[in-house]
């Protein structure tokens, strides 16, 4: 597979980071971290410190490396520049959503926990407040930890996320109406990252809260549309399309994990299966002609390898790696970066790192069966070419054992 290179030229001896198979030159006096590894640290939070407009503006690349010694000149394909440059800040949702979300990875997530969160930031705090008013017209306003329970936790969680991502698009304070209700629908802002909750927590599933961040991802891929594409519509559509496709896979993703003994990641297969695609929605959103390009090759009924060889060589990259990119924006999503990654390649790892080619050829597995899902007439059907490919030629899984598995989906018996 050939590599995305990405040079630094600088004045001093350097040596070569990689963050899946792009390769960063940074000066070896200033190489203590990867770059992506403690985003959350680095980025201004946007409600809980003033930050000068020049601060604001700042590109992805200038964050990173504004630390290092030498100039800055980073050769990387236009396409990744415009995504590191214009989508990705907006991954950087605020601290308090960050803490909030961080709150309920723990199953054991309570009211005083979410309110601590909140206790952090005033601004926050008085717009709970003030809703809570809203809807009780008590003329004592409760105390936080109060609030919450009467909001309820999921519900004041959605709240605080949806309005910190509203913020961070369109920069100006929630309005309220004349009777005091605020004007917005959290449930429309958190469409995907709620639906995909409700369906895990209905599967009685116990990464219902991974499910809604991934949801999320989403969620802001759509007000990203909004904001940069030439043809919103046309794009939400895309992204819509996108999602329900992820979702097909990550039912598929889940039945085969099941069966996989002693598998670490299976409480991450669903979110991984459901976004692995996400970068071709930035690719999308950043070039009007990456859409035709994605109907051209599915009219043909190109083979997989040769869409992902033609994207790369049209556009330079892949979508892989801006959909791993988005991954580490998350802190509960950064373990599924690298099945993100690499999988169109999982064979890639299978030498050194076992269970993360089993996981990245698991979400491989499990997007080739959702393009292609009907039932085998037999083990010698040419559809399971179409499923296993090259890339997955001695994958762990008997293909009678497959066969059961998609029979169940299809006939809705899992």
């Amino acid at each position: 597979m050939a590599e995305e290179k990405i040079t630094k030229k600088t004045k001093k001896t350097s040596e070569k980071i990689v963050v899946g198979d792009q390769k960063i030159n940074l000066s070896t006096k200033q190489t203590k971290s990867s770059p992506l590894r403690h985003m959350h640290e680095q980025e201004p939070d946007f409600d809980n410190q003033v930050t000068s407009h020049h601060e604001q503006e700042k590109s992805v690349e200038e964050k990173v490396f504004n630390e290092i010694e030498g100039s800055i000149d980073i050769e990387m394909p236009p396409i990744f520049q415009r995504f590191l440059r214009d989508l990705a800040p907006k991954y950087f949702i605020g601290r308090t959503s960050f803490d909030t979300l961080s709150a309920f990875y723990n199953l054991d997530v309570n009211a005083e926990r979410v309110a601590s969160c909140l206790k952090n930031n005033q601004y926050y705090q008085h717009h709970l407040l003030k809703v809570i008013h809203s809807l009780t017209q008590r003329e004592e306003l409760p105390g936080v930890d109060s609030a919450v329970v009467l909001m309820g936790m999921q519900n004041t969680r959605n709240l605080l996320v949806a309005l910190q991502v509203s913020r961070c698009f369109k920069r100006v304070h929630p309005k309220w109406d004349d009777k005091g209700r605020i004007i917005l629908e959290p449930a429309e802002i958190l469409h995907y990252a709620t639906q995909t909750e409700e369906m895990l927590t209905a599967r009685k599933d116990g990464s219902s809260h991974i499910g809604f961040v991934s949801g999320l991802v989403f969620d802001i891929a759509i007000l990203l549309s909004n904001e940069f594409s030439e043809n919103p519509q046309r794009v939400n559509d895309y992204i819509n399309n996108l999602y329900d496709e992820g979702l097909k896979s990550a039912f598929v993703g889940m039945e085969l994990a099941k069966n996989i003994s002693n598998f670490s990641y299976t409480k991450y297969v669903f979110s991984a299966c459901l976004i692995h695609n996400i970068g071709k929605a930035m690719m999308a959103i950043l070039d009007p002609s990456y859409l035709s390009f994605v109907d051209q090759f599915k009219k043909e009924e190109s083979p997989r390898f040769i869409r992902h060889y033609m994207e790369k060589r049209r556009y330079q990259i892949n979508h892989n790696v801006l959909s791993s990119v988005i991954c580490h924006y998350f802190d509960v999503l950064r373990p599924i970066s690298k099945g993100v990654y690499f999988h169109h390649e999982p064979f890639l790892l299978k030498k050194d790192k076992k269970e993360v080619y089993l996981f990245a050829g698991l979400v491989c597995l499990a997007s080739n069966i959702a393009s292609h899902y009907k039932l085998p007439e037999s083990t010698g059907d040419p559809l399971i070419k179409k499923w296993m490919g090259h890339e997955l030629g001695d994958f762990p899984l008997r293909v009678s054992t497959i066969i059961t598995i998609m029979r169940k989906l299809l006939l809705n018996i899992t």
